[in-house]
């Protein structure tokens, strides 16, 4: 007897069902191969064969994500090469696509995380076409706006990523994948708060805040940004309470939080006009960032305690700090408006020029700085 041949809907459902049988079957050993580091034997590749075998180099490639950028971007790219490489005839053409264009999306998250902004457009373009022939899934749309938001936001194109977050939020919480929303609404947070919204950014970290659960790896992350905008926003008292209450989640954070702590603090003093407890905070945070290679923080920290030393009267420290930064701004490769503002603020301090204006310069260096970052700054 003849078969009809499938509908699309049943082609992408029998597709669908061999995917999750193929991952249920390599799940206990890929989860093997992650938590004991260890090569897989050669009995064990054909559990690997398919989709299971993506999804392995995509979770190694993000393990890799805070130590090793380039690493991330080698099995990222690994999992893109074996996606490619996946038979259509396995799990049906719409769902192989779906899959494809989910290993796109994620080597286009690592090229943003190794600060390789210029191979992101592409690599979002290559994963939108694929989506397209795909199955239309809700959930890979998600989260293909989410790192659009996060690459528009690299950009500084923040009106575009927020509306790209809060369509990806929307996406995720219709679907019920909470974890997946607060995650983004967190996105969502912070790009408001380096659009200078801090009002804005205060709703958003509160909304996301009353939502985690217990040790939620986003509550370090929700909190930080909490601070940072009460203290933008001026209201150092509260963020000084909630940052009293909040060091715990730092102690086991890694060393750049705890560094950005040190930075944290300084920001807070400086907004009590406690100078001098603001200037051995930067100068420790500016030490650790020097050390570790971090220049261009080192440098918005340089910014923070020339106001500080202005505010002081101490007119040789700043130009000497001034002279500073011109030679790191330059081995960074940042623009020239920006030397020349550094130029003219060492002019200003040399001729001793009235506090306020100085200050109101070094502000203005603050916020410009993050619209011209040369992307090569780690």
């Amino acid at each position: 007897m003849r078969r009809h041949p499938l509908s699309k809907e049943e082609a992408i459902a029998l597709g669908r069902l061999t995917l999750a049988k193929d991952r249920a079957k390599a799940a206990p050993l890929i989860d093997s191969l992650l938590n004991h580091r260890r090569p897989f034997r050669a009995h064990e590749f054909r559990l690997l064969e398919g989709a299971p075998l993506v999804d392995l180099l995509s979770r190694i490639s993000y393990s890799f994500r805070h130590d090793d950028p380039a690493k991330m971007i080698l099995f990222a790219q690994a999992a893109c090469s074996r996606a490619q490489q996946i038979s259509n005839r396995r799990y049906g053409t719409e769902v192989s696509e779906d899959l494809r264009a989910t290993a796109w999306i994620e080597l286009a998250n690592a090229y943003r995380v190794a600060d390789r902004i210029e191979d992101v457009g592409p690599a979002l373009g290559r994963a939108r076409n694929l989506l397209l022939s795909g199955t239309q899934s809700e959930s890979l749309l998600a989260r293909f706006m989410e790192i659009y938001g996060l690459y528009l936001t690299e950009m500084r194109q923040f009106e575009e990523a927020i509306s790209a977050f809060e369509s990806a939020a929307e996406l995720f919480e219709e679907l019920g994948q909470k974890q997946d929303c607060l995650r983004v609404q967190l996105d969502l947070a912070h790009a408001l708060s380096q659009s200078y919204d801090a009002d804005r950014a205060l709703l958003v970290y509160c909304r996301v805040l009353t939502q985690l659960e217990a040790g939620s790896t986003f509550t370090l992350a929700a909190t930080h940004g909490l601070i940072f905008n009460l203290i933008e926003a001026g209201h150092g008292p509260l963020a000084m309470r909630l940052l009293t209450r909040s060091r715990r989640l730092y102690r086991r954070s890694g060393r750049l939080n705890k560094i950005r702590l040190v930075w944290l603090e300084g920001k807070l003093a400086k907004a009590l006009n406690q100078y001098g407890h603001a200037e051995a905070k930067f100068n420790q945070a500016l030490l650790a960032f020097r050390h570790l290679g971090k220049e261009y923080d080192a440098a918005q920290v340089s910014l923070e305690l020339a106001w500080v030393y202005v505010r002081q009267g101490r007119h040789r420290e700043t130009v000497w700090l001034v002279e500073s930064l011109i030679g790191t701004f330059r081995r960074l490769g940042i623009a020239r408006e920006v030397l020349a503002s550094l130029a003219l603020l060492k002019r200003s301090c040399e001729e001793r020029r009235p506090v306020e204006g100085v200050c109101g310069q070094i502000e203005v260096l603050t916020r410009l700085l993050p619209e011209i970052r040369p992307r090569s700054a780690k």
